[in-house]
């Protein structure tokens, strides 16, 4: 329940997002459908063909500047003005439904395959427009000084927010999820998990350093505000237009938010094809088998999402993200400190981690929800102003809709009183399960009955 629980955060965030990109900047559709047929057909060619894999990437990198270029030359508007993005996030839905019930070589591996290759020239390009500005003159915008983006204190106290506010940071649930569920049986041999591991965290932190590099180039007014999520395609522009020509713009303009979507359609696919695979453990017998139906658990895993993700309120319900998500590291973290336990190995340098991770996300979910309750409170106090502010769109506008903003509300509050319920359950599950390990680990080992918490042999 925890992870559809979590799986539909991701969702919602990631559909409205992508849609919203795809409203954003018109050429991007077309390059990112590009992308994914060229995926396709590469699946066919070396799995079904058998063709040589560098002959398959070279006929895929061929493709994806093929894409790129007809993004640019026909580029797609939408005409319904508010609907757009409901629009377009349907038509996300279509797509990661398919990503949901092909097999993996067909689809999503090398569709992830090909979009690799534009994402680390984005990097690249970033790093090199850096490295540049002495030439190209490029200042640093940013203030230099610290400043706040929440000056009224409304996302919360320093502790726990802060350490959920960054949702994939240095430690994240949904890597755990992923390496043991999907990254691990694509694997040739065991020993590729060192480099594919290393090699992916090294990548993302270096991802992370190219996003800051293209935001450090704006001011705080350019991104700041619900309207501006595609700011870091403005300021990767901005850094990279000066050493590639002023002719490049709207190419740069629909590579950079290209990779921006593909960043994200990768990941939601793997969401997706999760969430049907957990709706199939979980409902694939008894009397809601027909939910652990793949065809219908994607539709299920899809539609939710894209509701939350049309209502304009799925940023409010990201907030539960970074909780949930950080909350299913502390657990992976407990599970290894078990194992530690069990064979007797130093296990402290996990244990004290995850208590710590484990009680801070439980908290930060208590404070969410408690925010979601006072909005409702609010309303019934005749203050419409807390639960307009968790949804967008014609909902936040028109008068008539005012109760489905308060529904909604109320639904974040159910959601987040669930992750907290089940969360606390599956932690004290863990922490029995350790103090059983530690157990069994002193009567087997009487003379050096210390928990697993010191190096064999030690006195």
């Amino acid at each position: 329940a925890f992870v559809l629980f979590y799986l539909i955060i991701i969702s919602a965030a990631f559909i409205a997002l992508i849609a919203s990109f795809w409203n954003q900047f018109s050429g991007t559709f077309v390059a990112t459908v590009g992308i994914l047929l060229a995926g396709l057909l590469c699946g066919q060619l070396l799995y079904r063909m058998k063709m040589n894999v560098f002959a398959v990437t070279g006929i895929g990198l061929a493709l994806v500047v093929l894409s790129i270029y007809l993004g640019v030359r026909f580029p797609i508007t939408l005409p319904w003005g508010v609907w757009n993005v409901p629009i377009w996030g349907l038509i996300c839905a279509v797509i990661l439904y398919a990503a949901a019930v092909l097999p993996t070589p067909m689809f999503v591996q090398p569709t992830n395959y090909l979009a690799f290759y534009p994402a680390y020239a984005a990097i690249i390009l970033l790093l090199v427009g850096a490295l540049a500005t002495p030439f190209t003159n490029i200042p640093v915008s940013m203030p230099s000084g610290p400043f706040l983006f929440d000056p009224q204190g409304i996302l919360g106290p320093i502790w726990p927010i802060l350490f959920v506010a960054i949702a994939c940071g240095a430690i994240s649930g949904w890597h755990s999820l992923v390496s043991s569920s999907s990254s691990s049986k694509q694997l040739d041999v065991e020993t590729d998990a060192l480099p594919v591991g290393g090699g992916a965290m090294l990548s993302e932190g270096l991802l992370a350093l190219a996003s800051l590099i293209a935001y450090m180039v704006l001011l705080p007014s350019d991104f700041t505000g619900r309207t501006n999520v595609g700011a870091w395609v403005l300021g990767s522009v901005r850094l990279t237009t000066p050493f590639l020509g002023s002719l490049t713009g709207p190419v740069l303009t629909t590579f950079f938010g290209l990779v921006l979507i593909i960043y994200a359609l990768t990941v939601q696919a793997l969401v997706t094809r999760f969430f049907r695979l957990v709706a199939g453990e979980t409902w694939g017998e008894g009397r809601f088998r027909a939910l652990g139906n793949k065809h219908v658990s994607s539709v299920v895993g899809l539609a939710i999402p894209w509701g939350f993700a049309v209502s304009g309120s799925w940023w409010a319900l990201w907030l539960y993200f970074g909780g949930a998500n950080q909350l299913l590291a502390g657990l992976a973290i407990m599970l290894i400190t078990i194992h530690l336990a069990k064979v007797r190995a130093p296990s402290r340098y996990s244990l004290i981690p995850g208590v710590f991770m484990v009680v801070t996300t439980l908290a930060a979910l208590v404070w969410q929800t408690g925010t979601f309750l006072y909005s409702v409170w609010a309303y019934l106090q005749n203050d419409k102003t807390w639960v307009l502010r968790n949804v967008r769109g014609p909902i936040q506008t028109d008068p008539n809709l005012l109760i489905l903003a308060v529904a909604i509300n109320a639904v974040f509050v159910i959601i987040g009183a669930a992750l907290f319920v089940v969360g606390v359950s599956m932690a004290i599950r863990l922490f029995r399960s350790y103090s059983r390990s530690v157990a069994e680990a002193r009567a087997k080992a009487p003379a050096a009955a210390d928990g697993g918490t010191a190096e064999k042999g030690s006195p």
